[in-house]
């Protein structure tokens, strides 16, 4: 075994370096001369699992902790390679198994508030967290997740409050800004959550769903004009069907009829199927008159309506602001930190 260190350490020190190709190297010749060397199988399968490999990644870490049931790193990374399968029980046991073995493993609980979150389990998620900010009061990122644990659940004050703790320690923290901005857009407090987004995006310009929410946080406040120019530029971001829908939206929001259609269009030239376009171009047919041509659209949205009698309240009504349909363009809404 002494033999082996040499080369183990030279092998750890090249992953602990991102040198991956001579880490993964190294590792294998270790394990060729020595199949049951713990450390090796560990790491190789952290290795694998950092480059996507997860089912051989699966396989090593397995072998690893036959060998070694004491390892609470190997359980958690074990946890990980779990989650990135898609077998999120899995994974939580695998952070339980590591956290019965060392309570103050920091990162095997903030993994495990993690997974339970991804299994719509917040009140649980929640109590991790605040257990593990109780031992680690520093630990940043499991306040962050601790953050959008509360918005997940819809506790937006909760969030917010955390976002805000979040940014007391670091004020340069593009999640937090962002984190904050979405609680408070959901708080309907529009005018704080913009200026909040604005400074998320001073820090990261090009962050696409920062941009989108900016978006859809102008429009909600009527700013339609300033919405358009933010779902314009996350456009140069990232040619997305989504977004083309929500300048169109923007577009007819500013009373610009005839020229939101060609973003529709567009976005079903992207996705023949997308519902949020084929329901605003049925709005738009409405107000042409062209009943058919949006009952087609509706149909195609999913949407079972009795267009015959929707339609008859939007032409009593007169303009399409006192109609009770409205445009689809905040769906970009949704678009969240994880």
């Amino acid at each position: 075994m002494n033999q082996l260190a040499e080369p183990y350490a030279r092998a750890f020190s090249h992953h602990q370096a991102g040198q991956m190709a001579e880490a993964e190297s190294g590792y294998r010749q270790v394990l060729q001369q020595r199949p049951d060397h713990v450390d090796a199988l560990h790491y190789l399968g952290v290795l694998l699992h950092q480059r996507g490999e997860d089912l051989e990644a699966a396989k090593l870490l397995d072998r690893a902790l036959g060998l070694a049931l004491d390892a609470p790193a190997c359980w958690s990374n074990r946890g990980l390679v779990a989650t990135a399968l898609g077998d999120l029980p899995h994974a939580v046991e695998c952070h339980e198994r590591a956290l019965a073995l060392d309570p103050d493993f920091a990162n095997a609980r903030n993994n495990l508030g993690v997974t339970l979150r991804k299994q719509g389990l917040f009140s649980e998620a929640i109590e991790q967290f605040h257990t593990l900010l109780a031992q680690h009061p520093d630990f940043f990122d499991s306040r962050l997740n601790l953050g959008s644990t509360f918005a997940a659940a819809k506790r937006y004050d909760e969030a917010l409050a955390t976002y805000r703790e979040a940014l007391r320690r670091n004020p340069n923290s593009f999640e937090a800004h962002f984190g904050e901005g979405n609680a408070l857009r959901e708080l309907k407090r529009f005018d704080e959550a913009v200026a909040s987004l604005h400074r998320a995006l001073a820090l990261r310009p090009d962050h696409f769903e920062a941009r989108v929410n900016l978006g859809t946080t102008l429009g909600l406040h009527g700013r339609f004009a300033e919405a358009e120019a933010a779902y314009r530029h996350a456009l140069t971001l990232r040619d997305d069907p989504q977004i083309h829908v929500c300048v169109g939206a923007a577009v007819g929001s500013q009373g610009l009829f005839e020229e939101e259609e060609p973003y529709y269009r567009r976005a079903l030239d992207m996705d023949p199927d997308h519902a949020d376009a084929q329901h605003n171009l049925a709005l738009l047919q409405l107000r042409r008159g062209n009943f058919r041509k949006a009952g087609r659209c509706m149909r195609c949205a999913g949407v079972r309506a009795n267009i015959s009698q929707w339609t008859f309240r939007a032409s009593a009504n007169g303009a399409e602001s006192r109609c009770r349909a409205r445009r689809c363009w905040w769906s970009a809404n949704k678009v969240t930190a994880t």
